[in-house]
């Protein structure tokens, strides 16, 4: 009687081994991570006195992760203004300053024409992507925390981010962690900020005005003074130096010629309506 004996190769067994002996050892691992969190879990609430651990339904807990969901967002939003304002200064210095748009229409344009249009079109729009791809990344980070905010953020929009030519120009609302409804506030509304714009604009404005009542006047003293000074000199030196006379003649009649346009327009600005300064 013959009896047939199946034997398992050697290396499918050891593998298998090997196998469950990494499974064991990951085990052991998490089970030591899992203590050592507990502890310091543990540690944690004897230093800050919580008698009872939280939970998902306690408001204390709520209160913990609203706070670090807002540290988060505070972090992206401070990356995607550094980012920007770095943009912003670096297009300054390049004086293309909210072009973004208008050159990626003008390469797109150029592309319909030529090969050597649609080769410069490729190379510029990856130089843009290249340059702009840090500045999406933290903008889609951006936007993914501020719809998850328990008081939802301003978004942003990549397109008129690279427009912007100013740095007044990005203005996101900074939520603070407060239980105020923040969009409740009147300051909040676009519209009260553009008043407030302008209000200060004009106020500004009256300032300078006011300054510009006096340099008119000092600015028409200079101008009449000089002429006198001029004239006085050229009639002293031609007893002595008819020379350097006839000179300083040529200069005032120079200067009179130039003078009389600006004295025009000082003129009409010291009849017109708002001005309070002195006409002497």
């Amino acid at each position: 009687m013959n009896t047939f004996v199946s034997h398992a190769p050697a290396s499918t067994y050891q593998s298998d081994a090997s196998a469950t002996q990494q499974l064991e050892s990951a085990r052991h691992t998490a089970t030591d991570e899992l203590l050592v969190s507990i502890h310091a879990v543990e540690n944690l609430e004897g230093k800050l006195n919580i008698g009872q651990p939280w939970t998902e339904d306690d408001l204390a807990y709520q209160e913990a992760t609203r706070y670090l969901c807002h540290q988060d967002f505070h972090r992206a939003l401070d990356r995607v203004q550094q980012l920007i304002v770095q943009r912003l200064f670096e297009m300054s210095k390049a004086n293309i300053a909210g072009m973004g748009n208008v050159i990626l229409s003008i390469i797109s344009a150029c592309s319909h024409y030529s090969q050597t249009g649609y080769k410069m079109q490729t190379s510029i729009w990856k130089a843009l992507k290249r340059c702009g791809k840090a500045i999406q990344t933290a903008i889609d980070k951006y936007n993914k925390l501020a719809t998850t905010m328990h008081l939802p953020a301003l978004t942003l929009d990549w397109k008129n981010v690279v427009n912007y030519t100013f740095i007044s120009e990005f203005d996101i609302l900074w939520h603070s962690y407060s239980p105020a409804d923040l969009n409740s506030r009147l300051w909040i509304l676009q519209a009260n900020h553009e008043i407030a714009s302008r209000y200060f604009k004009v106020v500004h404005a009256r300032e300078e005005v006011h300054r510009l009542d006096i340099e008119i006047r000092c600015l028409f003293t200079a101008i009449h003074d000089e002429q006198q000074h001029l004239l006085q000199t050229s009639d002293l030196l031609s007893l002595t130096d008819p020379a350097q006379a006839a000179k300083l003649q040529e200069i005032y009649h120079a200067r009179v010629h130039t003078n009389q346009i600006h004295l025009r327009q000082l003129r009409a600005i010291m009849v017109m309506p708002g001005y309070l300064g002195l006409t002497t």
